[in-house]
């Protein structure tokens, strides 16, 4: 067995379910861009699932201008592929006056990342690996956006609210290993459940908001999960019973995220003026 005493999981694991509804806009569009008109959005019973496993070890021996490392893995049920990502957090939060992060985000296909997580030595295990799954080079734009995003307005949140040494405390030579599953009911695909995966290899959709539910269960799963660690809040059964301000940081990020996907504008200063 190998030597793991410098890479010990010293934090419990962080489990969380989360979905969103999907939608019919019955009427509105583009029109309720003008005040004087009003659109009409019908939640439906279709969800899109999120299921996700946070798990934090710490890790010492860190390249100096390293501050964290985040491993997600991003398993889609429905189109049968698996998404790698590594997000690097820069040591560069030594003026505490100052409240800027710099973060890269990397994808990797199967094997790269297999390679990866033995250097870190963080895990010994098969979480990363689904025999039924598919990888490559290529990337998804709505998990990539919604991972950043959400990685920013984490960020954000805990600068403003928490003070920066007890933030920079909980980053420091950590290692966050995160498991997500997405599900997404097949009539987000099709009305026939037996059609489902010829429907998705020719990329049809049925007007439900495949993309907007995939987005929100995906940044809730992840921005209240770290803030179960960062913050010390406990689970709740309802989105709506979390505070108000954590409520906007998932609204915010899947705004931007859903915006970036789309290339769609984003007035980024005046969200950041309604999030303070």
């Amino acid at each position: 067995m190998d030597n793991i005493n410098e890479f010990i999981n010293d934090e419990k694991t962080y489990d969380l379910k989360t979905k969103s509804p999907g939608k019919i806009l019955v009427c509105g569009g583009y029109l309720v861009i003008n005040p004087n008109y009003r659109g009409l959005v019908l939640c439906t019973k279709t969800y899109f699932n999120c299921n996700g496993k946070l798990e934090i070890y710490t890790n010492k021996d860190l390249n100096k201008d390293t501050l964290a490392i985040f491993l997600f893995s991003i398993y889609s049920a429905n189109f049968k592929k698996k998404f790698f990502y590594r997000i690097k957090i820069f040591n560069d939060f030594n003026n505490e006056c100052e409240t800027n992060f710099n973060f890269s985000i990397e994808i990797f296909n199967q094997n790269d990342f297999c390679i990866i997580i033995k250097e870190y030595k963080v895990l010994n295990n098969d979480d990363f690996i689904n025999l039924n799954s598919s990888s490559d080079d290529s990337n998804n734009n709505f998990i990539d956006n919604s991972l950043k995003c959400s990685i920013y307005f984490i960020f954000l949140y805990q600068l403003i609210i928490m003070k920066k040494v007890e933030f920079f405390s909980k980053l420091k030579n950590k290692i966050f290993v995160y498991n997500i599953d997405l599900d997404a009911d097949y009539r987000f695909y099709a009305t026939d459940q037996n059609n489902i995966f010829q429907n998705i290899s020719q990329n049809i959709k049925t007007g439900l908001g495949s993309s907007s539910g995939l987005i929100t269960s995906l940044t809730s799963n992840i921005i209240i999960n770290f803030c179960r660690y960062f913050n010390k809040i406990e689970n709740k059964s309802s989105f709506n019973d979390y505070h108000d301000s954590l409520k906007l940081c998932v609204l915010l990020s899947s705004y931007c995220a859903n915006n970036l996907a789309q290339n769609k504008v984003i007035i980024l200063n005046f969200l950041i003026l309604i999030f303070r």
